[in-house]
């Protein structure tokens, strides 16, 4: 029996999350799991790094399964994959682990970065993987918001109501922005995120920022653990689960 890792990139448009539902609606989960059991010749179950909500990306997400087909090596499940699954899902990476690997459950960090495109007027192709934020933002002042976040605090404020996780305490390992042109980048890394989280968070930092108010501001919403007090859930548009890190060495660099 084989563990099969893989790295799987896809484009969450049109895609109902990543978990696999009852319903006929699409969904990333729905898709690998048809592909992979075809070309298994036998039903598979996989386990996935972060279940992305709908309309979110994925750059580095990481699954796996068990199979018990023999005959194919770890490139060739990516050629199959690949030949099989639609174009905006995408077999980037394949090896055989340790049967005890779990791609959910051995993660010691992730990361998101969400993309906002800062300008008057977007064009197609941003529009698609980025949010639209007209108001001028300032990365230095949102540099500042950020670094409230990091280490450890409860995220009762800023997660949905629709969270069920008991423990709403996450370590947030950094948090930043980047300017590349028009086009800013947060760029977060935590052991892991409630859900909405991301999405709550960079609304907060951009209506603080529209509001013009202090970063002292971020101190009091965390401990108040009151959802009205954070900012507007954001588009799952600009998100994209980045990366899972499976060794503490490399969550720093």
């Amino acid at each position: 029996m084989h563990n099969v890792k893989l790295i799987v990139s896809y484009d969450g448009t049109d895609y109902f999350g990543f978990q696999a539902q009852q319903s006929d609606v699409p969904t990333i989960a729905g898709e690998l799991i048809q592909s992979i059991s075809r070309i298994a010749n036998h039903p598979v179950e996989i386990v996935c790094a972060g279940r992305t909500d709908k309309g979110v990306h994925a750059e580095g997400q990481v699954v796996n399964f068990k199979t018990s087909q023999p005959n194919l090596k770890e490139h060739n499940w990516i050629r199959a994959l690949n030949s099989s699954l639609p174009l905006s899902i995408r077999v980037t990476h394949c090896e055989f682990v340790s049967e005890s690997f779990s791609s959910r459950f051995d993660a010691v960090a992730r990361e998101y970065w969400y993309s906002i495109i800062n300008t008057r007027f977007p064009d197609a192709i941003q529009s698609r993987f980025a949010t639209h934020i007209r108001e001028h933002l300032d990365t230095d002042i949102l540099n500042e918001y950020c670094a409230e976040f990091i280490g450890e605090h409860d995220f009762t404020a800023f997660c949905s109501s629709m969270d069920a996780s008991r423990v709403k305490r996450r370590l947030i390992y950094s948090y930043k922005a980047e300017r590349h042109g028009n086009l800013i980048i947060l760029k977060i890394k935590g052991s892991g995120f409630l859900h909405n989280m991301v999405r709550i968070l960079t609304g907060t930092l951009v209506g603080l920022h529209k509001k013009e108010a202090p970063a002292s501001v971020i101190q009091e919403i965390i401990l108040s653990k009151d959802r009205v007090k954070a900012g507007k859930t954001l588009p799952p548009t600009g998100l994209v689960f980045k990366k899972a890190y499976y060794n503490t060495e490399e969550i720093h660099y």
